[in-house]
């Protein structure tokens, strides 16, 4: 396994503490060039601020429906 550390600012709407995601990686991964790692943060990124809409959202369904 090797560990991947990426670290970006702590800006979730949820509050999760993004500066201490890791992601873990099975296989080693081929990062050849600084514009592909910032692509790869940017996805990154991305996802976690989707993913953390996605379960405001659903937070704020449940507040509605109670």
């Amino acid at each position: 396994m090797e560990e991947v550390e990426i670290t970006f600012p702590n800006t979730l709407k949820s509050g999760i503490n993004t500066r201490e995601v890791k992601l873990f990686s099975p296989v080693p991964l081929p990062l050849p060039s600084p514009s592909f790692n910032q692509t790869l943060v940017e996805a990154t990124k991305m996802f976690f601020y989707e993913v953390s809409s996605f379960i405001t959202g659903i937070k704020k369904m449940q507040r509605v429906q109670k």
